[in-house]
């Protein structure tokens, strides 16, 4: 992404919003977002953990319906991590 204004319009498609929360609140923002046709929740979160520059300065977190298979495991609420595709061969 080499910057915004017209280029940002022909390239991405808007998929929700977010507005800022009050001053006091914990997150720094709340919307939404479309998957697959349906609003799903989200919140806007500073990185608490963020110990380095390639670690993300806002976390996203969306309240995902139980009938939306979005591959979250529902213990950890975490996005499985990609797995390396097997070359092994039975």
């Amino acid at each position: 992404m080499t910057g915004y204004g017209e280029d940002m319009d022909a390239t991405f498609k808007q998929i929700g919003g977010v507005w800022l929360s009050q001053q006091g609140k914990a997150s720094i923002g709340t919307g939404s977002i479309t998957v697959d046709g349906r609003k799903v929740k989200i919140v806007v979160l500073p990185n608490k953990r963020k110990t380095e520059t390639k670690h993300p300065d806002w976390i996203l977190k969306a309240n995902v319906p139980n009938d939306m298979n979005m591959g979250f495991s529902p213990d950890t609420q975490s996005a499985p991590s990609p797995q390396e595709p097997s070359d092994a061969q039975e």
